[in-house]
């Protein structure tokens, strides 16, 4: 009486690797290219409501309001990727002191990087009728991978009103606030 085998044979084992191979080199790179674009949305779409929240509390307060990272000494400073505070600045000192009120806090992306221009500043700031207060700009979300087409801009007018960077050339990049694709350094 025969026994019956259980198991592999070695060809039987190389042709599944090969297949696993072949299915891992081709769904890897999708997936990647997913969880930026998801990571983008969020980073994106956090950022909106930070600045909706700040328009809103500077109009409803009656007072100027900040958007920057803070360094040690609660000072805004140019790195975003710092937590972002929303402030009332009424003073105009574009820091933080005791007796200002913070209404959001952002944490800073677990992935992907902030580069933001606001001309020689740091900091964003809203007048209590809404309109920005002398701080054009944009912010500029880039995947750690660095790939343009996953890479996201925001613009924010004098109105202080941001928009989307949109794609109008269908190369699969937007173009930013200059007309020309965004870079990833």
């Amino acid at each position: 009486m025969r026994r019956k085998q259980c198991g592999v044979t070695l060809l039987e084992l190389i042709i599944v690797i090969a297949v696993l191979a072949i299915a891992t080199t081709t769904v890897v790179p999708g997936m990647q290219k997913l969880f930026e674009n998801t990571a983008r949305r969020s980073q994106m779409q956090s950022m909106v409501g930070l600045f909706h929240l700040a328009r809103t509390e500077a109009v409803s307060q009656g007072t100027i309001v900040t958007i920057c990272p803070l360094d040690a000494s609660n000072q805004c400073t140019g790195d975003w990727q710092r937590p972002v505070h929303v402030f009332a600045d009424p003073d105009n000192q574009r820091a933080l002191t005791s007796n200002q009120a913070v209404f959001r806090v952002k944490e800073p992306p677990e992935s992907g990087n902030w580069h933001v221009r606001v001309g020689n500043r740091g900091y964003f700031q809203y007048r209590p009728n809404g309109m920005a207060r002398g701080t054009l700009g944009n912010l500029t979300w880039c995947p750690e991978s660095g790939d343009e087409t996953n890479a996201g801009q925001l613009i924010i007018n004098m109105g202080g009103r941001l928009r989307y960077a949109q794609d109008q050339s269908g190369d699969g990049i937007v173009q930013g606030s200059s007309g020309q694709p965004v870079s990833c350094p």
